[in-house]
Formats: C-alpha cells, sequence, structure tokens
C-alpha cells in the first residue's frame, strides 16, 4: 500500500477504485433508464368497478346540466332580440328541459348539451353549433368528412373533429358517444333511429330540425 508520503501513489489508487468503479455505475444508470421505460402495469378492472366509474361520469354530467339548465332559462326570459332568435332560444331550452327530465342514458345527457348549444346559438346571433357527428363533446373545428356505411357500398359526409378525421383516414374507429340503453354499449349511431332523435339526426349534424323533433317526439322512439 502506498504510504501517506507518496501522494503518486494515492492518485494512481484512486484512479484504479475509479475505473473499477465504473461498470457499476454504468449498470446502474442502464437499470435506471430501463424501469423509467417500462410499461405501467395496470390491474384490470372488475366489471362491477367499471359500472361504477361509467355510473359516476353519468352522474357527473347530469349534475352539471342540472346546474347550468336554469341560468339558459333566465336568459332566455330576459332575451330582447328579435322574436325570431327568442322563439328559437326557448324551442331549444324546452327541448333540453325535457329531455334532462328523462334522461337514462349518458347519450341522452349529451343531447341535453346539444340542445342548450343551440339555445346558446340563438341567444348570441350565432348560426347552429356544428358538432362533431361522433362525439359533440370534442373540442375543435369540424369539417366534412366520408363515412363509409357498414355493409353499404354507400358513403356519407359527416361533420368531424380533427382526431376523428385522423381516426378515419387511419382506418380507426373513432371515439363515439355511446348509448347504453338497450343494454350493451353501442355507438349512439348504431342504434336504429326509430329508436333514437340522436343516431336519427347525428345529434343535429345530418338533419337541421333537431330541436323539433325533440319537442314533437321525444329522444326515444
Amino acid at each position: 500500500m502506498p504510504s501517506d508520503r507518496d501522494p503518486g501513489g494515492r492518485a494512481l489508487s484512486l484512479v484504479v477504485v475509479l475505473l473499477a468503479a465504473l461498470p457499476l455505475v454504468g449498470l446502474a444508470v442502464w437499470g435506471l433508464r430501463r424501469r423509467a421505460h417500462r410499461p405501467v402495469r395496470v390491474v384490470p378492472l372488475s366489471e362491477a368497478v367499471v359500472d361504477s366509474v361509467d355510473s359516476a361520469a353519468h352522474e357527473e354530467l347530469r349534475l352539471d346540466l342540472t346546474r347550468v339548465l336554469p341560468s339558459y332559462g333566465r336568459r332566455v326570459a330576459r332575451f330582447k332580440g328579435s322574436r325570431e332568435r327568442a322563439s328559437d332560444a326557448l324551442a331549444a331550452y324546452e327541448a333540453a328541459a325535457r329531455v334532462l327530465d328523462t334522461a337514462g342514458d349518458v347519450s341522452d345527457l349529451v343531447g341535453v348539451r346539444v340542445l342548450l348549444d343551440h339555445c346558446e346559438a340563438a341567444l348570441n346571433g350565432r348560426p347552429a353549433p356544428r358538432h362533431c357527428f361522433f362525439d359533440p363533446r370534442h373540442r375543435g373545428e369540424t369539417a366534412r368528412t366520408s363515412l363509409r356505411v357498414p355493409a353499404s357500398p354507400r358513403a356519407t359526409s359527416v361533420q368531424a373533429c380533427a382526431d376523428c378525421r385522423r381516426d378515419l383516414r387511419a382506418h380507426v374507429p373513432p371515439r363515439a358517444v355511446l348509448d347504453s340503453s338497450h343494454g350493451q354499449p353501442t355507438p349512439y349511431y348504431a342504434v336504429p333511429a326509430q329508436h333514437s332523435v340522436w343516431a336519427a339526426t347525428g345529434y343535429g349534424t345530418l338533419a337541421p330540425d333537431l330541436v323539433q323533433r325533440v319537442l314533437g317526439g321525444g329522444a326515444r322512439g
């Protein structure tokens, strides 16, 4: 061993120790990086837990709509604009209130939100909202895009947000509002039109008379 009076020896010993430790340091860094990139393991949720999560989201949306609906009623009552706009706003408000009273599915609650958007547009003198066909809650500008109807050679044109248009180009089913009113959750537009005004009108994106249909026959056939 080098003595205290041999600084050269001490320096050499330190270099040897550092060189010996380098592989261990490299192994530790590699392990940390591998751990950081390791996929997070998610424990599968039971059907009961999934139902509870869905139910909680359903009730949260219902409570939010229940809170905001009266404010629309007050705005409609105080509106001083044209008679046509006042009539359109009142009709959309009444349709939203009617659906909210009987909503049994999240697809109905999304319909309430759409009807309130129509009320908002009438109050502000704007054109009818241009929602995403797949889910009116999707954000961003919408544009027309071609949608191939299953088991049919025909294609139809729908309004879709940027994310949904990208999914269609990639042949991936876009995230759509699910309808559970007939048991197994299914995209709302797959429900027979006679059983859902949302399917029949694409939440108003396929037909301009959504409000009148709701007032005339309700949300469900």
